[in-house]
């Protein structure tokens, strides 16, 4: 019998690269053999029923809201289909808290970070398998048609802002929401503010030098295990814990992401920026700065086609590879990155992305000023290379059947 897998679209991505990102992987393992399916869910849930009772080697979604589904009869749906799921996990997985606590038959979960991986292997025992595989990088048509000293965006960055000071008006309201006692909210509360410095903070690497810190480690760190343990934060879980805090990762990424585009912007760099919520803060109105506004993923690969370098704020992935930075890689870019370096040890070398942290600017500040055209040139070459051979979309979809276990 030839092997199945279903590849089921139950929750939009932001940019709509959730849909995108599935289409490809179905795409690219059709390709190897394996009969593939592409299903998506939109608005009606029952329309899953249709594929009940046929056989699936395994099923895939991202940050899946499958594991919530449950039939007339009060069983698990993912139960009923019977066959190995995977839910792609993108985020930190404190977000999907609700999603992956269910004991299923057959449950694994693949994530993009050593320490998300590390994570969920700890808090979520019950998933028969945790593996490690970045999202695919996408090329464009055009990544072979623009020499890299005719590219006319001189600098490109990929991602939305929200303000700071939102995200704690944020914070207080969901305090307000989730918490009646007082003394309850106010113990919260400053439990999240405690966290919140401590991330900012980040913490000291073996070489001495400053690193970002894992929301799980920062909070560790500071949590009362026994007010924890009396239920004084709301709850006794740390994994909950962690859950009703995702405002506080969310406000950090932020803050990181308002710090670096002032640092670039004061530069003055010409700058393009494709997201949402710039336009809301004073670098917006800058000279060098041009604003894109929001687009669709499959629209961004022709513009990091047309871009000599591009800038990433990892959104607090501290041993994560965002497909952002391999996209950048697979079109001839030079990127520079927070990026860990110990992520993927092989591009850690300092010869495949320019390295930069929050707490140290002036390898960015050099690579966007200092750095000659012929050098940037050289590396973005490099890690081209690289990104081919081990993020393209035909190099993920090898390692997906790898975990999978299923040959082609």
């Amino acid at each position: 019998m030839n092997k199945r897998i279903l590849f089921v679209h139950t929750r939009e991505l932001c940019y709509y690269s959730g849909s995108y990102f599935l289409q490809q992987m179905q795409k690219e393992v059709a390709k190897l053999g394996i009969e593939s399916q592409y299903f998506s869910l939109g608005q009606d849930p029952s329309s899953l029923e249709g594929i009940l009772g046929r056989h699936y080697d395994g099923v895939v979604d991202i940050n899946s809201k499958l594991p919530y589904f449950v039939l007339e009869d009060d069983r698990r749906f993912l139960d009923v289909l019977d066959a190995p799921f995977y839910n792609y996990i993108v985020d930190h997985p404190l977000y999907h808290h609700p999603g992956l606590i269910f004991p299923l038959k057959d449950y694994h979960a693949i994530a993009i970070d050593h320490c998300h991986k590390s994570y969920m292997e700890k808090y979520y025992p019950h998933l028969q398998q945790v593996a490690f595989l970045p999202i695919g990088a996408t090329q464009s048509r055009l990544a072979d048609v623009i020499p890299y000293e005719k590219r006319q965006i001189p600098l490109l960055f990929l991602g939305t802002y929200e303000s700071k000071d939102g995200m704690l008006e944020k914070f207080r309201a969901l305090c307000r929401k989730t918490f009646a006692d007082p003394k309850i909210r106010q113990e919260f509360y400053d439990l999240g503010m405690a966290l919140l410095e401590v991330m900012l903070a980040g913490k000291e690497s073996a070489n001495g030098e400053r690193v970002e810190i894992p929301m799980e480690e920062a909070l560790a760190g500071i949590v009362d295990q026994e007010k924890l343990q009396a239920g004084a934060y709301g709850t006794r879980d740390f994994a909950v814990l962690m859950n009703y805090l995702y405002l506080i990762d969310k406000y950090v990424r932020n803050a990181r992401r308002h710090k670096v585009l002032s640092y670039v912007a004061d530069l003055k760099v010409p700058l393009t920026l494709v997201g949402e919520g710039w336009e809301k803060v004073p670098l917006a109105g800058q000279a060098q700065v041009r604003l894109l506004g929001a687009k669709r993923i499959e629209e961004t690969y022709d513009l990091l086609a047309d871009a000599r370098q591009v800038l990433d704020v990892n959104p607090l992935f501290a041993d994560g590879v965002h497909d952002r930075v391999t996209s950048a890689m697979i079109n001839g870019c030079l990127c520079c990155s927070d990026m860990s370096v110990t992520a993927d040890p092989a591009m850690g070398d300092g010869r495949h992305f320019c390295h930069y942290s929050n707490w140290n600017l002036d390898p960015l500040g050099y690579a966007l000023t200092g750095m000659p055209l012929g050098q940037q040139e050289e590396m973005a070459g490099r890690a081209k290379t690289y990104a081919v051979d081990h993020y393209s979309w035909q190099a993920h979809a090898k390692k997906l059947l790898d975990l999978m276990q299923i040959r082609p």
